[in-house]
């Protein structure tokens, strides 16, 4: 057996990515050396790349479909990992990250890489997702993510107590000041008593373009529907929507506060699914109980446990 490969720099969560033939493995080392550059670096190291053969792999899509595998060929490698994150570079389909895995091709340059890897990190495109997408179902009360969140559209009551109900499903609630606008009114009910009019107000959730420079809630493409919409900090379009952008200083300030409350779970989550969806309950629950020990948060440990992120 070989040994664990260890890590070589002092990192809060590390990669591990692989490459299937040489010339990938020397891209991957160019891309490495520009991510070190990233303010980003100080979240999450690359490792040196290591050669995983084709003949390991069993992945099923076409050239314009997203990269998918089966994840539970991962088991043999994991045993000489430590990294909290694994990647591949596959040589060809569209980049993403599923749980604790990325993927991307060799036609991928450092933005594209970068913006992958904000989503292990608890970011969430700001471009509309799929509609069967499992954060587009409903308004979600629970917080999932650095900048986005997914709330109704109109409240109807008290303007303060809505907004105190609001910014407590907010991530970035400390951040919004008390002087920046969340809720506009829209209606009133008819025949209503005018002593009590502020509770029959309709109000629209949004901050208004007027305090773009603000920290806020402000539309995001991500999720829309009749009753509800996705919601993200600022007004300024982000790496989260166009590869290229950089990433504002308020997502590296929101990062900085809580830098494990939204990581995507340890690649072991990803093996473990794997066998579950391949009926081998007793094996994936092993599995699981290795993506727990990357957890030091009780509630995250509980949600590794119960498979449910």
């Amino acid at each position: 057996m070989p040994s664990v490969i260890s890590t070589t720099e002092t990192c809060q969560n590390n990669l591990q990515l692989f490459a299937t033939t040489l010339a990938d493995l020397e891209q991957i080392s160019f891309l490495r050396k520009q991510f070190k550059k990233s303010p980003l670096s100080s979240f999450i190291c690359i490792e040196v790349p290591l050669y995983v053969p084709m003949i390991k792999l069993s992945c099923s899509h076409e050239k314009t479909q997203a990269i998918i595998c089966d994840e539970s060929m991962w088991q043999s490698i994991a045993k000489s990992v430590d990294s909290r994150f694994l990647g591949l570079l596959y040589p060809f389909g569209g980049a993403n990250v599923h749980f604790g895995i990325l993927y991307f091709d060799r036609a991928d340059n450092i933005d594209i890489l970068t913006h992958e890897i904000l989503h292990l990190l608890g970011f969430i495109d700001e471009y509309p997702l799929p509609e069967s997408h499992s954060l587009c179902q409903k308004s979600l009360q629970e917080m999932f993510s650095h900048n986005i969140v997914v709330l109704d559209k109109l409240y109807k009551g008290n303007k303060k107590e809505i907004r105190t109900k609001i910014l407590q499903q907010i991530p970035w609630a400390k951040k919004i000041k008390s002087s920046t606008p969340i809720l506009s009114k829209v209606a009133l009910l008819p025949d209503i008593n005018s002593e009590n009019i502020d509770n029959a107000s309709i109000w629209q959730l949004g901050t208004p373009k007027l305090f773009e420079d603000d920290i806020g809630v402000f539309n995001a493409d991500s999720c829309e529907s009749q009753s509800f919409r996705a919601f993200k900090p600022v007004f300024k379009r982000t790496q989260l929507l166009y590869y290229e952008t950089p990433l504002p200083s308020e997502y590296l300030a929101f990062l900085s506060n809580k830098p494990q409350q939204f990581l995507m779970p340890s690649f072991h989550y990803n093996i473990a699914m794997a066998l579950f969806r391949n009926d081998n309950m007793a094996e994936g629950k092993k599995w699981l109980l290795k993506a727990v020990n990357f957890e030091s948060n009780e509630n995250r440990r509980m949600k590794v446990l119960r498979a449910q992120f």
